[in-house]
């Protein structure tokens, strides 16, 4: 179909982990050591920087976010790093498609804030608590504050600061109390739900991580939100019990990324299946295709009498013969499986594939995705070099053409940015409460009352006459109706009562009623 197109494949030098020395800052970022997953970071986020906005050559339209997909082989440190310098320079990104609810920094701050509200004894979670989102206190500020803190603990050291404005740290503690103080008296008074419900709403943290961490930290939030509330439901009480039973499942969260934002998608090949971009990064970690530590302890071999037997394999030296075969077998599946994911990764991309990698000091001794593309296309590519005249990878293309002029692109008129509403973090108006059921036997009075609205209540007298007993009867149904309604509005409450009981009840009757 686009054969007259020109395909273009890169192939870029994989970073290799290189031996440093340990940095003799201690405040010196660990990223500066020399990561090649940082490293690799750094230059994929560079590479989307300086091609977004600009035509691909055969299409002449803009290329956008949208259009651009990084697939990796595993979910390991490359992708948080990835987020991370996409977001520093200020590029729209989802994030990753999985990740552990627990290792995501928006959820960590409010286990943190949680943790504080059980034990505010603990200095080191208290720090955690200043350095989050809600506080945002910097490594000076911090210091101001337990620096001094002599024997006593982090939080009566704030606590002291903010009473005596000779105190060094005397602006911090009286900025950041206030928010400590509330949180411990929320903890006392709410439950789980309603405890992280009023930390999103009401102190607005909804916002604030929204704000900081972008439109992924929806879903986490949600996701957070949804375990709370099934804890909640399955009769769990208790934060601390709350937090013991999340800590030790640590759920996965599986991100369902919207394909019509105008955002680079991190993905796994395998996750990728049926998906297509105009521009693919392909990052091979260089990992063995099946690790000796992945293999089954115990296999299933079929014997000569079609009998299946369990052998245990054990590690190094030593394994029986039809135990070596069934494990070649199983490693000879993992290939296969491996390359077809390399088949899926590079056929995922519609015009430019980039294919790129990291690893270890060592050298990898099988096939690699990367090594493999290299040996296949290096033969027939061209040096992809920098402005200094470095080279910095090869570049395979299937058929040069002359770049299209760009298209005038008109905005789309229903593109709308995603806004927290302002109700999010209002207080909830206080609801009446309900009417007491009426039941046929006793419904001698009816009450239709809407304090929203201001209606003053009705109430209809069913029986045709008044005698003694239904003097009581009325009297003690006045006496279950009126506890709800606030003191200040009873008195209007009877006398509305009164003028609804009919012509049957005298002046002097209706007096005696209100009296009583």
């Amino acid at each position: 179909i686009r054969s007259a197109d020109p395909g273009e494949v890169q192939v870029w030098p994989i970073f290799v982990k290189e031996k440093q020395e340990d940095a003799e800052d201690w405040l010196e970022p660990i990223d500066s050591l020399g990561d090649p997953a940082v490293n690799l970071a750094t230059r994929i986020a560079t590479e989307i920087k300086d091609c977004v906005g600009k035509p691909l050559p055969g299409t002449g339209e803009p290329l956008k976010y949208g259009d651009i997909l990084v697939l990796v082989r595993k979910r390991d440190r490359f992708i948080p790093a990835l987020t991370r310098m996409m977001k520093d320079m200020g590029l729209a990104v989802a994030g990753a498609d999985r990740l552990k609810l627990l290792e995501h920094i928006a959820i960590e701050d409010l286990m943190a804030i949680a943790r504080f509200a059980l034990l505010p004894q603990d200095d080191l979670n208290l720090a955690a608590v200043l350095k989050s989102i809600f506080l945002d206190c910097n490594e000076e500020e911090l210091f101001e504050l337990a620096h001094y803190r002599g024997s006593n603990g982090l939080y009566s050291q704030i606590c002291k600061a903010a009473d005596q404005e000779n105190e060094v740290a005397h602006d911090v503690a009286h900025r950041v109390l206030p928010f400590l103080n509330d949180v411990l008296s929320a903890a006392k008074r709410f439950g789980p739900y309603d405890f992280f419900a009023w930390l999103l709403g009401v102190e607005q943290g909804r916002k604030k991580i929204l704000a900081r961490l972008g439109s992924e930290s929806e879903d986490v939030l949600d996701a957070f939100m949804d375990e709370v509330l099934a804890f909640t439901h399955q009769g769990g009480t208790g934060l601390d019990v709350f937090i013991a039973e999340l800590s030790k499942a640590n759920p996965e969260i599986k991100r369902e990324l919207d394909l019509d934002r105008d955002e680079v998608r991190i993905l796994t090949v395998h996750a990728s299946k049926g998906l297509e971009a105009r521009v693919v990064f392909l990052v091979d970690p260089c990992s063995a295709v099946l690790p000796s530590s992945n293999l089954p302890r115990l296999i299933e071999i079929e014997g000569a009498d079609g009998k299946s037997d369990l052998f245990w394999t054990p590690r190094g030296a030593g394994k029986l013969g039809p135990v070596t075969a069934a494990i070649d077998t199983i490693k000879s599946k993992a290939e296969g499986e491996y390359r077809r994911l390399l088949y899926v990764g590079m056929t995922r991309a519609a015009d430019r594939l980039i294919v790129c990698g990291y690893r270890g000091p060592k050298d990898p001794k099988h096939d690699y995705w990367h090594k493999m593309v290299t040996e296949a296309l290096e033969p027939t590519a061209s040096e992809i070099t920098d402005h200094d005249g470095e080279i910095i990878g090869h570049r395979w293309v299937q058929k040069e053409r002359q770049p299209v002029p760009l298209k005038e692109v008109k905005p789309e008129e229903a593109h709308l940015s995603f806004t927290v509403p302002e109700w999010v973090s209002q207080r909830a108006n206080v609801e009446a409460p309900l009417p007491r059921p009426l039941t046929p036997s006793g419904a001698h009075a009816l009450i239709d009352r809407d304090l929203k609205q201001g209606a003053r209540p009705a109430f209809e007298v069913v029986e045709d006459s008044v005698s003694g007993a239904e003097f009581g009867i009325v009297m003690h149904r006045l006496l279950e109706i009126l506890p709800p309604i606030p003191q200040i509005e009873r008195e209007d409450a009877v006398q509305a009562f009164c003028d609804r009981l009919g012509a049957e009840w005298s002046e002097l009757q209706k007096k005696q009623l209100r009296d009583r």
